[in-house]
């Protein structure tokens, strides 16, 4: 459950199979060596960039972190076997459900704050003039 304490990390979904891969597979793919110092987190927020068209350029799911583990690239994505990138480690995030959340607007999102009231998320928007 979402407490005022969870720590959640934003993510970058790069295109809408991501986004399947976390609803339907139950895990998300962070590489090694861009990744951040912790992902021990208690939520991803997904960020959907341009690659969404219209729905690009805001967050509408968060999903609780399960547990994660390291990997390789071709162990995640064993459809790329010659991908450049199949050899290098990634963090594998396995996911529970994933939660709809309205960061709002089709404006370019700034910045977005999670505070959470009652145990449910309410986020906060900043958006590009």
């Amino acid at each position: 459950m979402l407490t005022p304490t969870s720590l959640i990390l934003v993510c970058l979904l790069p295109s809408p199979r991501d986004l399947e891969i976390a609803r339907l597979l139950g895990w998300y793919r962070i590489p090694f060596r861009s990744a951040p110092k912790v992902v021990a987190v208690d939520y991803l927020a997904f960020y959907q960039p341009g690659s969404f068209g219209e729905l690009g350029g805001r967050i509408e799911y968060i999903a609780p972190v399960r547990g994660h583990e390291l990997t390789t690239r071709a162990e995640l994505l064993r459809d790329e076997p010659e991908h450049p990138r199949a050899g290098e480690e990634y963090f594998k995030l396995q996911l529970g459900p994933l939660e709809i959340v309205s960061a709002g607007g089709s404006r370019e999102v700034a910045a977005v704050d999670f505070p959470v009231y009652n145990g449910r998320i309410s986020p906060q928007v900043q958006y590009l003039e």
